[in-house]
């Protein structure tokens, strides 16, 4: 949209004025010298709480690949697009830099940073989790972070470790692409994947603290990317369950009755 490439034009102007890098702006693609761009998936979400209820958050990479992984030693970092007018202009923030919009990055350096879920709680505090690894590491080093807000955006919390590849779910498991849902009473539940074994695992948290996580790893069954869930409209304990298979790399689904303690069998759509 013109608002959208009218404010990436300003905010590439300001990181210029600052004596940061000066990407090209060609539509609304953003590349810099370096070749990070947008990539991998955006979530999005609009707030339906509070003083800035309306307004749209939007989640996503500032990397070299599509895959958010290190390229010629330069690093990826998360964004947060901020809209207040219905999409028509957003102001993106980097977590690496200390402006209003902050998403705080963990207190090292980390040189991935793959973003992945984004979610409203009942409590009308926001939920984002990323994966990301200790700068050195190779991707499959990679811990499961956690950052929340409770002012509709403005302000986030420094990240927390909510599953690290060395202790909660085994030595050296690439983790990744997490989806979180809420039931009507504040529980929580994550979808994430184990790209290393190509597992689903399931996780445990309420809204009370979002901090906090209970891995069912015992539950864990054969997927690979991108494992999103919901909640059934018709059912407040249903669960449907989409991803990509493996073998096969299919997009297909599964459905739980009982808020995820058992999944059906694997449906590939006709």
């Amino acid at each position: 949209a013109d608002g959208e490439l009218a404010d990436t034009r300003a905010y590439v102007a300001s990181q210029a004025a600052e004596g940061r890098d000066l990407p090209e702006v060609e539509g609304n693609d953003v590349d810099d010298d370096d070749g990070r761009d947008f990539r991998g998936a955006c979530g999005m979400i609009c707030l339906q709480q509070g003083a800035h209820a309306g307004r749209l958050l939007a989640f996503t990479n500032w990397a070299t690949d599509i895959s958010g992984v290190e390229v010629a030693g330069f690093a990826s970092t998360n964004l947060l697009g901020v809209s207040d007018d219905n999409g028509a202009s957003w102001i993106w923030s980097n977590p690496q830099e200390n402006d209003p919009k902050n998403v705080y990055s963990a207190p090292w350096d980390y040189t991935v940073a793959n973003a992945e879920a984004l979610i409203e709680l009942s409590t009308g505090r926001i939920v984002m989790t990323f994966a990301s690894k200790d700068n050195g590491q190779t991707s499959d080093n990679q811990d499961l972070n956690l950052s929340y807000s409770d002012d509709g955006g403005e302000t986030w919390s420094d990240s927390v470790i909510i599953a690290t590849h060395d202790v909660e779910l085994g030595l050296n498991k690439r983790i990744t692409e997490s989806s979180i849902i809420e039931f009507a009473d504040g529980e929580l539940l994550m979808a994430v994947r184990n790209d290393t074994d190509k597992e689903i695992w399931l996780a445990h948290s309420t809204a009370a603290d979002p901090t906090y996580w209970t891995f069912d790893v015992a539950k864990a069954f054969d997927g690979w990317g991108r494992p999103t869930i919901i909640v059934d409209p018709n059912d407040p304990d249903g669960v449907f369950m989409f991803y990509r298979s493996d073998p096969g790399n299919v997009t297909v689904w599964r459905y739980s009755d009982d808020r995820g303690a058992t999944f059906g069998a694997e449906h590939t759509f006709s």
